[in-house]
């Protein structure tokens, strides 16, 4: 059946429409079928270039660079104030893509642990828009 469908898909004239079609039935059928014979009867070259591909790509990659910055905040607040708690960590983590920036600036002020947990608490009610 999803052979038939990819014949069909290939058939139509508008490769955007194409794209969109091959994107959409590719992650419909991944619930069913394995991802590579799903790729392979579809082709990957054409799910690629569908814009709901490239939305979900660009999410990925968005929440890829907010994680390693994560990750790179902790690693420096480690080497400056020793081991963090689980806690400590945690409130670290939640800590949205704009309010990350601001704990790095504050952070290089501290000068405890203390220092640093009591602005995660300060901050810890902030609602972001």
């Amino acid at each position: 059946m999803l052979k038939q469908a990819a014949i069909k898909i290939q058939a139509l004239k508008d490769s955007k429409v194409q794209s969109t079609l091959s994107a959409s039935t590719g992650i419909l059928s991944t619930l069913l079928l394995d991802e590579e014979l799903v790729s392979t009867i579809l082709g990957r070259d054409i799910m690629q270039e569908s814009a709901l591909y490239q939305s979900i790509k660009e999410e990925g990659r968005e929440e890829g660079r907010e994680e390693g910055a994560h990750q790179l905040a902790l690693q420096f607040l480690s080497m400056q104030m020793g081991p963090l708690s689980n806690d400590t960590i945690a409130q670290v983590q939640q800590l949205s893509s704009t309010q990350l920036p601001s704990m790095m600036q504050a952070a290089g002020n501290f000068s405890t642990l203390t220092e640093l947990v009591s602005w995660l608490q300060s901050r810890s009610f902030e609602v972001e828009d």
